[in-house]
């Protein structure tokens, strides 16, 4: 969370090419907070494109986010990892060394 005000969390971003999973982001931090008991809206600054998105955690996209923590637990419980797929935003991911960290090695290493 970037900032924090009486009313929103906001995040700040570059652009919104990553809107969809932005908007999931902020709706996690939205509903870790309400499990807390504190009630919020947020917001998402778009720095480049000078566009601000409003984002409120609704009952059912609630409901659609614990189905997503339920999948996330599901990957993280099994004994193997999902078939690696790359994408085209892979190479701008925050995760990236994690999955490409291999790359490039000889597989019997």
């Amino acid at each position: 969370m970037d900032v924090i005000d009486d009313e929103y969390i906001q995040e700040t971003k570059l652009s919104s090419k990553m809107q969809k999973a932005d908007e999931w982001q902020l709706l996690y931090y939205l509903y870790l907070l309400k499990q807390r008991g504190i009630e919020k809206k947020g917001k998402i600054a778009y720095t480049k494109e000078k566009k601000v998105v409003e984002v409120v955690l609704t009952e059912d996209n609630e409901k659609e986010l614990k189905k997503k923590i339920a999948g996330i637990y599901r990957v993280i419980e099994s004994e193997s990892a999902p078939k690696f797929k790359k994408l085209p935003y892979c190479k701008n991911c925050a995760y990236f060394d994690f999955c490409f960290a291999l790359e490039g090695k000889d597989d019997a290493t």
